[in-house]
């Protein structure tokens, strides 16, 4: 989910033409991954330094899961680590109950939602265009 606000969140942003297919979609492309995105956007001012954080580690975790084949749950190192990592609201004392898969839903399911309206609020305060320059071919 948040990688896809992400995505949707570039290519909203981005000038339509070609560079923004390439960059965004196809083979090897630059801003194909989950990691790259997070970093355009965050260089970009389109999310916070809290954001990048959260969205690295909910990344991390992803992670985890997808490229481990042995039995892994929320409870397995660096899983449970990354999660008391992460910085959204929740609400009680979830931490110290260590439910730890909560604190993962949780942080998604509020960055997703901090990220819902992003595109439109990027574009109103920092629009990009194309422009004609005074000297160009």
């Amino acid at each position: 989910m948040v990688e896809s606000k992400l995505e949707i969140l570039l290519n909203k942003t981005l000038l339509d033409n070609f560079s923004k297919e390439e960059l965004l979609s196809g083979f090897n492309s630059p801003i194909g991954t989950f990691s790259s995105k997070i970093k355009l956007c965050h260089a970009l001012g389109f999310i916070t330094d809290k954001e990048a954080r959260e969205a690295n580690l909910i990344r991390k975790i992803r992670n985890e899961f997808a490229h481990k084949l042995d039995d892994i749950t929320f409870s397995n190192s660096p899983i449970r680590d990354y999660c008391l990592q992460l910085q959204a609201n929740t609400p009680g004392d979830i931490k110290h109950e260590k439910r730890f898969r909560f604190l993962f839903v949780n942080s998604v399911a509020l960055l997703s939602v901090a990220l819902w309206h992003r595109p439109e609020l990027v574009n109103k305060h920092k629009k990009i265009e194309a422009r004609e320059w005074e000297m160009e071919l």
